[in-house]
C-alpha cells in the first residue's frame, strides 16, 4: 500500500479521498530536464529512468490508455499530476504529492517542513553541509484491487548547498539523474534528442516558451535494468519562480499510435551467445513525475531538493520479481552526492568569477 512521504500532505490509497477514479490522463509531464536514474548491471550502466534539458529518460511505464485523450499539454503540468495523477493499469490513479516546501512559507513554517522532511534523522544532521548528509526516499507499490503490485511510487527529498542559477545555468537537474556519468557508458540502446520542427509540425504541436517558463518534447528510446526497452514521447516543463525552480515530465499518450514515435515497450532478449535484440513492441502509457528546488532562506545558501515520481511497471517486465525496488536506493544516494558535489563546485567557481 502507498505511505506518505514524510511532511507530505499526500493520504495512503485506502482512503477513497485518495483516490482519482477517472479516465485515464492524455497529459504529459515537465521537466526540461528530465529524473534520470542510472543502475549498474554488470559491466555497463543502464538508464532507470530520466528528464531534463538533455532531455534524456525516466523509469517506467505502461498501459494503452483506454480513454480520450486531451488535445493540449495541461496549462500547469505538477497541478495536473498532483490533482489528476498517472493512471496505473488495473488501479486507481496515483497521485503525486504536492510540494512539501510550497513557495510563499514563512521561515518558521519552513522550519516545520523541514523538520518533516527529514523523518528519521536529526534536522540538524539533515541540513549538515556535507556530501554524505541523508536525504530520506520513498519507494512504495501501487497495487490493484486484488494487491497485485502494479506500479510503483517514489518519493526523495535532501538538501544541497548552492543557488538556483548554478543549477540552472550548469543543468544540474541533469546530474541529478547521473546524465553525465551515463553518457559516457550508455548502451547502445540507449538515445534521447528534442523532437525535430518537421515532427512537431507533423503533430500540430508547438511547445510554449517564455522566460519563466519552457515546454519541450522529447523522445526517448531506453534500457530499463537490460531487461525492458522503453520508447516514447515525453512531454517536458521547466518553470523557473522566485523561490525554486520546478520541472516535470509525462509520457505524452498523444503518441500511443503505432509508428515511429510510439510510446511502447519491448523485451530485450538474448541468443545462445549473449548477444542481445529487441522484441516486438507493447503499447506502454502511464507514467508522470517532477522535481522542485526551494532556495531556502536559511540555513545560507541551502537549497530544498524534492522529486515525485509515479509509473506503471507491466507484470511482464520483470516476471512480477521487485527489482527496481532493490536497485533505487544506492542509484539515488550515488546521484545526490554527485548532484551536491557538482552544486558546490559550481556554486564555488562563480563566487570566484
Amino acid at each position: 500500500m502507498m505511505r506518505p512521504l514524510p511532511g507530505s500532505t499526500h493520504l495512503p490509497r485506502g482512503n477513497k479521498a485518495d483516490r482519482t477514479i477517472t479516465r485515464p490522463i492524455g497529459d504529459r509531464l515537465p521537466i526540461s530536464w528530465y529524473f534520470r536514474f542510472v543502475v549498474q548491471e554488470g559491466p555497463r550502466m543502464t538508464v532507470l529512468a530520466c528528464g531534463g534539458d538533455r532531455m534524456a529518460c525516466l523509469a517506467a511505464v505502461l498501459l494503452a490508455l483506454a480513454g480520450a485523450a486531451r488535445a493540449d499539454s495541461p496549462a500547469d503540468l505538477i497541478e495536473d499530476l498532483t490533482a489528476r495523477g498517472v493512471r496505473i493499469e488495473s488501479a486507481d490513479s496515483v497521485r503525486l504529492p504536492p510540494p512539501q516546501m510550497p513557495d510563499g512559507l514563512a521561515p518558521s513554517e519552513q522550519r516545520q517542513a523541514l523538520r518533516a522532511a527529514a523523518g528519521k534523522y536529526p534536522l540538524d544532521r539533515f541540513l549538515r553541509n556535507a556530501i554524505v548528509s541523508p536525504f530520506t526516499l520513498d519507494i512504495e507499490s501501487v497495487d490493484d484491487p486484488a494487491g497485485k503490485r502494479r506500479g510503483q511510487r517514489v518519493d526523495f527529498c535532501f538538501v544541497a548547498y548552492g543557488t538556483l542559477a548554478a543549477i540552472i545555468e550548469q543543468d544540474l537537474f541533469g546530474d541529478l539523474a547521473g546524465a553525465a556519468e551515463a553518457g559516457q557508458k550508455e548502451s547502445a540502446h540507449t538515445s534521447a534528442r528534442s523532437l525535430a520542427t518537421e515532427e512537431l509540425t507533423a503533430q500540430g504541436l508547438t511547445p510554449r516558451k517564455s522566460a519563466a517558463r519552457e515546454e519541450y518534447f522529447l523522445k526517448v528510446d531506453i534500457p530499463i535494468l537490460n531487461r525492458v526497452q522503453l520508447r516514447g514521447v515525453l512531454f517536458a516543463v521547466r518553470e523557473k519562480r522566485p523561490e525554486s525552480v520546478v520541472a516535470g515530465i509525462s509520457l505524452d499518450d498523444r503518441f500511443r499510435r503505432p509508428g515511429a514515435l510510439e510510446n511502447s515497450w519491448s523485451p530485450i532478449v538474448r541468443d545462445a551467445q549473449g548477444r542481445s535484440s529487441i522484441g516486438p513492441p507493447t503499447p506502454y502509457a502511464g507514467l508522470g513525475g517532477y522535481m522542485k528546488v526551494t532556495q531556502l532562506p536559511e540555513p545560507a545558501d541551502a537549497l530544498f531538493v524534492e522529486c515525485h515520481l509515479a509509473f506503471d511497471e507491466p507484470q511482464a517486465w520483470f516476471d512480477g520479481k521487485n527489482l527496481l525496488r532493490s536497485k533505487l536506493p544506492l542509484v539515488v544516494q550515488d546521484n545526490v552526492r554527485t548532484f551536491r558535489r557538482k552544486l558546490a563546485e559550481q556554486t564555488s567557481g562563480a563566487g570566484k568569477k
